[in-house]
């Protein structure tokens, strides 16, 4: 699954699904995002790699500010920071918001 893009204030975001799953042949969004900013210091290519290389908890890429797990789509959610700037309550609300949007509308990811 491609990356997911957005900004929340003024922190441009790149989102990586953690995996990517098949439901009947087509494509399913998953419930656990990796969350970077993009301060342009890294190359998209490494930041896959380290995805690749570690896992969720091992993962100290110096753009990683956590990961949201969606226990129950619009009702429950984890936001695990990590990482020295995290967003804040708001920004992780905006957060959940858009990613909530995406998720509710295949037409912007199916393709992807």
């Amino acid at each position: 699954m491609q990356p997911i893009y957005l900004t929340i204030g003024l922190h441009p975001l790149m989102i990586i699904p953690d995996i990517q799953a098949h439901l009947n042949g087509h494509a399913a969004i998953t419930h656990t995002y990796h969350i970077y900013r993009q301060s342009g210091l890294a190359p998209k290519h490494e930041i896959f790699e380290n995805e690749e290389m570690h896992g969720l908890d091992e993962n100290d890429h110096p753009d990683y500010i956590g990961h949201l797990v969606f226990e129950i789509p619009e009702k429950l959610f984890n936001y695990f920071p990590k990482g020295i700037h995290p967003p804040d309550g708001g920004e992780v609300t905006e957060l959940v918001e858009q990613l909530s949007h995406y998720r509710d509308n295949p037409g912007l990811w199916q393709n992807s």
